[in-house]
């Protein structure tokens, strides 16, 4: 028997801090234990990280996403970690990605507006 599907999408503000080349390689270090976790999991998705700020859509059972979950929540290169949407699936959106990851160099708030976690975090407010 198949277990059910869901999808969660959350944000969060990133705590890595340092130059460009350290980040990077934070991030890839990540990337790297998580393609294997989800991988061995069944968990497909996307990671996004922009201004300070990941964003990211999992897809799986809601078992191993609650599991997954807490250990983001616990991970020290987190904080403010906001869960946006979280519902059943019929098919995955992302089922060749274990991790897929986007990166953009410049920043959403560059030119003096809010950053991407400030927005995220507005969304948030506003839907709760």
């Amino acid at each position: 028997m198949t277990r059910p599907l869901q999808r969660l999408t959350y944000f969060s503000q990133s705590l890595i801090r340092g130059p460009d080349w350290f980040i990077e390689g934070e991030i890839a270090r990540l990337l790297a234990v998580a393609r294997d976790r989800n991988r061995q999991m069944a968990i497909t998705g996307m990671l996004l990280f922009n201004d300070g700020c990941f964003a990211q859509i999992l897809e799986g059972a809601a078992e191993d996403l609650d599991t997954l979950l807490r250990s983001i929540t616990a991970d020290p290169r987190h904080a403010g970690v906001t869960v946006m949407q979280r519902g059943l699936i019929d098919i995955r959106a992302f089922p060749d990605w274990n991790m897929h990851y986007i990166a953009h160099a410049a920043p959403i708030g560059a030119k003096g507006g809010p950053g991407l976690f400030e927005r995220l975090s507005g969304v948030a407010q506003a839907r709760a």
